[in-house]
């Protein structure tokens, strides 16, 4: 497909926006969920990821917060599922994605 596709797929495939800011998410609240599923393989990257991995670590998992979603991303998202006794597949979906941020702490 060439090269600006595969630039803007390595971007996270950001959506054009009207370039205005999100409204802020409330405290305790997830923000929206980013619209895709979140897993490993192949390797997944975008500020989603980021930002995911930046709660799950906020929450004490040991993970490297890099914007790649991979096997490290995948293996602490499993521990985090069955933490919440949810079902553990290893992807962020919206489940898993507002249990992130609006679950109590353990």
């Amino acid at each position: 497909p060439g090269g600006p596709l595969y630039a803007w797929v390595r971007k996270g495939a950001p959506r054009p926006g009207g370039g205005q800011d999100p409204a802020p998410t409330p405290p305790g609240a997830a923000p929206p969920f980013p619209g895709r599923l979140l897993k490993y393989p192949p390797i997944m990257r975008g500020d989603d990821v980021r930002q995911w991995q930046a709660r799950i670590a906020d929450r004490g998992f040991e993970i490297d917060v890099d914007g790649a979603y991979g096997p490290q991303s995948s293996d602490v998202c499993r521990a985090f599922q069955r933490q919440q006794d949810i079902d553990v597949d290893g992807i962020v979906g919206p489940i898993t994605w507002r249990l992130t941020w609006e679950a109590l702490e353990s």
